[in-house]
């Protein structure tokens, strides 16, 4: 009996192991698959820190787009006149850009100096209008204006200030005041209009037809006609006015 039954014995027993043996590796994954963190819709801290930092790229991005775009307009407005300002207003501004430049008799350049009458003709000349070369014969352009209504680049001009007759002029830039180039150690200044010396000179003012600068939306239209001087004359221009 011992010699027939030990085959089956032998099965018996490793059907037995490996029943257990299969047990044992069913419960250690069983196991395992409890400890395996299992997805869920949360993200994760990485994620959430990618995310952060795409938020402040983002926000750094639009920062610097206004930024640059702010620099840029006011870039362009430098360059550019302001559409807020009336066609006087931009005359005045661009004779304001030569402020503090030197006086010298004759003179058309910022570089080398302006005469009086040779600052206005460069102011204008930058808009398209031209003027002749003296104080006296810049007095026939354009129409008079009354001083009670000047306005921001009206030309103002003076009398007897070295010689007999219009002799001096200059660019009223609002509130009183005008620019103009006044002589040797002064040079291109602002000075109020109701100081007693230009008080006492005063002889009038014109009013150009400005048609040439930037239109301005809600401003009166102007005259198609342009101020131009086809002989201009040669002569050096003024000497200073003697103030």
């Amino acid at each position: 009996m011992y010699v027939k039954w030990m085959p089956l014995q032998v099965t018996v027993c490793a059907v037995t192991l490996c029943l257990s043996a299969m047990t044992t590796i069913r419960a250690c994954a069983d196991e395992t698959a409890d400890k395996t963190p299992h997805p869920t819709n949360q993200p994760s801290k990485d994620a959430t820190k990618t995310s952060s930092n795409t938020g402040t790229d983002k926000a750094t991005g639009v920062t610097l787009t206004v930024e640059e775009s702010a620099a840029k307009k006011q870039e362009d407005k430098n360059k550019t006149p302001d559409r807020h300002l009336s066609r006087g207003d931009q005359l005045a501004r661009s004779a304001l850009s030569y402020r503090g430049a030197p006086y010298r008799f004759g003179g058309r350049s910022s570089q080398t100096g302006f005469d009086c009458s040779g600052l206005v003709q460069a102011v204008c000349a930058k808009w398209g209008i031209y003027l002749p070369r003296a104080a006296n014969a810049q007095y026939s352009m354009g129409k008079p204006v009354s001083k009670e209504n000047l306005q921001p680049g009206d030309l103002v001009f003076f009398a007897n200030t070295y010689k007999s007759g219009i002799s001096h002029v200059g660019i009223y830039i609002g509130n009183g005041e005008f620019i103009h180039a006044c002589g040797s150690g002064k040079g291109v200044i602002v000075t109020r209009l109701d100081e007693d010396y230009h008080k006492k000179h005063y002889a009038g003012a014109r009013r150009l037809d400005l048609s040439k600068l930037p239109p301005v939306p809600g401003e009166e239209d102007m005259p198609k006609h342009i101020i131009m001087d086809d002989g201009a004359s040669e002569e050096k221009g003024d000497p200073p006015p003697g103030k």
